[in-house]
């Protein structure tokens, strides 16, 4: 399993519990590399980047660069003469523990967003699940709590709010190249020269804090991708949210279902924003959540679901059904809406 970590992070994340409790309930082997562009030692870059960007180019250098880095690794995983020749992977016998005969992609957050880059070049593996997605990090950043603190350093430095958006603009034409958005109508089953096409789920946060739902939307509506329904919970569309939100996006007729698919994961937090703001900008996180109703800041209403999808049982048993050579998508929620324990309640 090739796995992609989240912004600013590295490598170690494969190492993580959620991680290995997913790889350990599929019996399978994470590997990862760090997402170089936006991994952690980038971080000192990106903020210089952020207050004069015409050093922005480097950014996307570096996750094409990430990209071949990740493809390269997933054909160490599978190839005769890979990782298999190492002895740390195998038995005191000499005999190779992982098995070749395929890979799959694994990615959550940064992971899901590069992931779906990664994999509509991929030739070593056909199924991806790209956990809590988007695409368009011009409509991502200034939707995410993530960018809070590097907005100050924009704003700076250009203090013209126009300029800020002329600024988002010019820089997302050179992050295509390095993001989802510039591979995305490659992503399934119009797929590039000598490359397989690709069955991915996309396993979305309603209500993420960090990755703007509606992103991973327009994934899906580029693709003409199904979505599991019913949606979400009733407890979460009191006003009718699910016809507005999703509207216009297939549903899935039959499972075990072949071929890719949206799952919302609802974990009970409210609808975000539809403006360029983050969710805890919005007037009613802001009376809810904040001021004399701080209290209810970590309650599943208020609190970020971004870690929540990856962490559910069911998500596991969802990937152990399609991380298989004929890996279908297959109903683990009963045919009621993805509902989603909050991190804090699980534990892990």
């Amino acid at each position: 399993m090739v796995y992609g970590h989240g912004l600013l992070g590295s490598s170690d994340e494969a190492a993580s519990t959620s991680v290995q409790r997913t790889a350990a309930a599929n019996n399978s082997l994470y590997c990862a590399t760090s997402w170089i562009g936006l991994a952690a030692e980038d971080i000192g870059f990106a903020s210089q980047a952020l207050s004069d960007i015409n050093l922005f180019p480097s950014i996307p250098d570096r996750l094409q660069q990430s990209m071949l880095n990740t493809l390269y690794l997933g054909r160490l995983m599978i190839h005769l003469n890979g990782l298999g020749n190492a002895a740390e992977f195998q038995t005191t016998s000499g005999a190779n523990m992982i098995n070749t005969d395929s890979a799959y992609f694994d990615g959550n957050s940064e992971g899901g967003i590069m992931g779906g880059a990664v994999t509509a070049v991929a030739q070593d593996w056909t199924n991806a699940v790209l956990g809590v997605t988007g695409m368009n990090y011009s409509t991502l950043l200034q939707r995410s709590v993530d960018f809070d603190q590097f907005a100050s350093i924009l704003r700076a430095a250009y203090p013209n709010a126009l300029d800020q958006q002329l600024a988002f603009g010019i820089i997302q034409m050179l992050w295509d190249r390095g993001e989802t958005s510039g591979y995305v109508q490659h992503l399934t089953d119009r797929a590039y020269e000598r490359t397989p096409a690709h069955t991915v789920i996309l396993d979305v946060a309603f209500g993420d804090h960090q990755v703007a739902p509606i992103t991973a939307q327009n994934i899906a509506r580029t693709l003409r991708m199904p979505i599991y329904k019913p949606t979400l919970a009733a407890t979460s569309a009191p006003l009718g949210i699910q016809p507005f939100w999703f509207w216009n996006l297939p549903g899935i007729r039959k499972f075990p279902y072949e071929g890719s698919a949206l799952v919302f994961w609802d974990s009970g937090t409210m609808a975000p924003p539809s403006g360029n703001i983050t969710p805890i900008m919005s007037e009613r996180w802001i009376a809810e959540c904040s001021g004399a109703n701080a209290g209810n800041a970590d309650s599943p209403l208020c609190a970020d679901p971004h870690e929540d999808p990856r962490r559910q049982p069911a998500v596991m048993q969802q990937k152990l059904a399609f991380f298989q050579p004929k890996g279908k998508v297959t109903n683990v929620c009963e045919e009621k809406a993805c509902v989603s324990l909050p991190s804090s309640q699980l534990g892990y």
